[in-house]
């Protein structure tokens, strides 16, 4: 399998309150840019913000209070570079500083379970619910360990890689909920945990699973 194209920019002169709902906007202003800007092949508005319950392609978050911008794919990286590019144009007194990194994935199992860490990893409502009646603390790890293995293959599939002749072993070693549920828009709030896990698939450097990645939720760290 060739490797995955991924961009990371951020915007180290635009800082915005950290809220879900300014994420948002911010997400849907983006895709508004790109419709009013002349057509260019191979760019797609609508990856800045979609309706359908896929991964999202590009992805809004924080760093050290900056706009952070992630981008995953052919396509995804070409209409945020577009984006970028018109964003430059119209606030070239506000951007000194932007830090661009660019990461070349390429998807693959590994011999051994590598570590890796989520902060407010967000869980859907009916794996909440579930959880809440399972009082065994093992038996719910193996229900995190569903979940997540779920969201690894969900984004596997959407890179187009396939792992129906390979076997994902996914171990959960610690979980922490958070003590109440965290906003995502418009007062909505999911149940979000703190997760550490070891799993033998190389991931991505800029990844982030659960639910509502693209307002910043999510992030996976290399451990």
């Amino acid at each position: 399998m060739k490797p995955i194209s991924i961009i990371n920019i951020k915007l180290l002169d635009i800082r915005l309150p950290h809220s879900p709902d300014v994420n948002k906007s911010f997400l849907i202003d983006a895709k508004q840019l790109l419709e009013k800007a002349p057509a260019k092949k191979g760019v797609y508005p609508e990856l800045f913000h979609n309706d359908q319950n896929r991964y999202s392609d590009i992805q809004i978050a924080r760093y050290q209070g900056a706009v952070s911008f992630t981008a995953i794919g052919k396509d995804a990286v070409k209409t945020l570079k577009y984006w970028y590019k018109l964003f430059k144009s119209e606030h070239k007194k506000n951007l000194h500083n932007t830090l661009i990194c660019t990461e070349r994935y390429t998807p693959a199992f590994l011999s051994y379970q590598k570590k890796y860490r989520i902060r407010t990893l967000l869980i859907s409502d009916n794996i909440a619910k579930e959880l809440n009646q399972i009082p065994d603390k093992f038996a719910r790890m193996e229900r995190l360990e569903k979940y997540l293995t779920g969201n690894v293959k969900r984004f596997l599939k959407h890179i187009n890689y396939d792992t129906e002749d390979n076997f994902i072993k996914l171990n959960v070693s610690h979980f922490s909920f958070h003590p109440k549920a965290l906003e995502v828009y418009h007062g909505q709030k999911k149940t979000a945990v703190d997760i550490s896990f070891q799993i033998n698939f190389a991931l991505p450097q800029h990844l982030r699973l659960g639910q509502s990645t693209a307002i910043g939720y999510g992030k996976l760290t290399h451990l």
